[in-house]
């Protein structure tokens, strides 16, 4: 009891040390995963002298003050009103229901260009051990790594037949992988009903989900990561972390173009692996986003 590892439990088999992880809500799994990719396993090198520790709790997150009044800032000028970015960011929003009408390839080449096309090969690390090659894209990626790939699965779009392909982003082209098979379709049905289940407007009724124009499927190639964090354990957490940018990427880059996006709380990796064709645990989905061309309402 005096290490931690027993304590007296409860009437409800609850031990005392677990109180505040069964209060939260913590399933085991996310707890274990929490725990193991927030320790402090950073390494320092040798030469470099070790900072003195800093006393947390001298610098909250938000320092109280003693005021005496407070005054209202103004609100946001016109001319910042005036300005795309500010625009997209303030409507941004999650759209569910598409038009007869379905998105073309002009406008499905923007939106991954924008997203995700190379702008550049850069050299990481240079003069370490560790030095590897890194990608600048318009989403940000831990360490430059880039280890997550578009796979779309194309519906309808007026210029390009149906099918699975995969994204290459430094030609800025499809490649495609296969036809509409029925993995395919049944990764579209899965979409499609997940979207009911989400807490919502009108935009969508319960069981009644449109099948997207296109659905994008990230895929990790987990190695990338693992060939550079595999001692710390942080290759998992931090490809999540980069799924997180990827789709708020998607979501701003539809919004400026008025496509209707939805990003996914879940997916299937086996349909995945079977419509790519590869091995699960080599090249892995890790997130799903749909988008489609919106109501002409949807923006009002």
């Amino acid at each position: 009891m005096s290490s931690g590892v027993a304590g007296v439990c409860d009437g409800r088999g609850v031990a005392d040390i677990d109180q505040d992880a069964v209060e939260a809500g913590w399933t085991f799994e996310d707890l274990a995963f929490h725990c193991h990719t927030r320790e402090q396993m950073i390494d320092l090198c040798r030469n470099q002298a070790r900072q003195t520790p800093i006393d947390k709790k001298q610098f909250p997150a938000k320092h109280q003050r003693i005021i005496r009044g407070s005054t209202a800032l103004p609100l946001p000028s016109r001319v910042n009103h005036n300005l795309s970015f500010f625009q997209v960011v303030r409507e941004r929003k999650t759209i569910r229901a598409y038009q007869e009408q379905p998105i073309n390839a002009g406008l499905l080449s923007d939106f991954l260009w924008h997203s995700m096309h190379i702008r550049e090969e850069i050299s990481c690390d240079p003069g370490l051990s560790r030095a590897y090659a890194g990608l600048l894209k318009p989403v940000a990626s831990a360490g430059a790594l880039h280890s997550i790939e578009l796979y779309l699965c194309i519906n309808r779009c007026i210029g390009l037949q149906p099918g699975f392909y995969h994204f290459d982003s430094s030609d800025h082209s499809l490649g495609k992988l296969c036809d509409l098979i029925d993995p395919c379709l049944q990764m579209l049905e899965l979409a499609a009903a997940s979207t009911c289940r989400a807490p919502q407007a009108a935009s969508v009724s319960p069981s009644q989900g449109q099948l997207p124009d296109v659905l994008v499927v990230m895929a990790a190639r987990y190695g990338r990561n693992a060939s550079l964090h595999q001692q710390t354990g942080l290759s998992y957490a931090l490809i999540l972390k980069d799924v997180g940018s990827i789709y708020q990427q998607l979501y701003l880059v539809a919004t400026a173009l008025g496509l209707a996006p939805c990003g996914l709380s879940f997916g299937s990796s086996e349909l995945f692996q079977q419509a790519s064709g590869h091995p699960g645990l080599l090249e892995c989905s890790v997130g799903e986003f749909m988008i489609g061309n919106p109501p002409s309402n949807a923006w009002l």
